[in-house]
């Protein structure tokens, strides 16, 4: 029942935001920022269909599947070139989310891009491997943590079987 409930909420906030996105694109001027943050918003939403074991129901999917073919095409007609902006940055985005976290922490601590690459450290931030850029040790410390609790669920999950 409870599930059913979270799914219900899923989809109808992610209609309005889709609706949100309409108003947003709405006339001449629109304003591509606002468009673009009430978009991330929307396929925030229809991307949790990508989660590993997302238990979603089947209705549900192919529910935000529709709410996220809407919203591209809404951006297409309205303004085609706010695709290719959004496309290109999340090309860079992606290339920090799958990169591993120790690889991220040594990119932003170890190879500068602390003061040069926003992207990475929005990523790390997101995952929670940093707080903020003053403190590497402790960054460095959360992520032996967070290993060492992965190590600790897998030997677990081992011995159930």
């Amino acid at each position: 029942m409870a599930n059913h409930q979270l799914e219900t909420s899923i989809v109808v906030l992610a209609r309005q935001r889709l609706k949100a996105l309409k108003v947003a694109l709405a006339g001449r001027e629109a304003d591509l920022n606002q468009v673009q943050n009430v978009f991330h918003q929307l396929t925030g939403l229809t991307s949790l269909r990508f989660v590993e074991n997302h238990g979603l129901s089947d209705a549900t999917v192919d529910e935000l599947i529709l709410l996220d073919n809407l919203a591209i095409l809404n951006v297409q007609y309205a303004h085609p070139e706010a695709i290719e902006k959004f496309s290109t940055e999340s090309q860079e985005l992606s290339r920090y989310l799958d990169m591993p976290a120790k690889a991220l922490l040594d990119l932003i601590f170890k190879e500068g891009a602390r003061f040069s690459n926003p992207e990475a450290v929005s990523v790390a931030l997101h995952r929670g491997l940093i707080s903020d850029l003053h403190h590497e040790s402790a960054a460095y410390a959360r992520l032996a943590e967070q290993e060492q609790r992965r190590k600790l669920r897998l030997a677990k999950e081992g011995d159930k079987q």
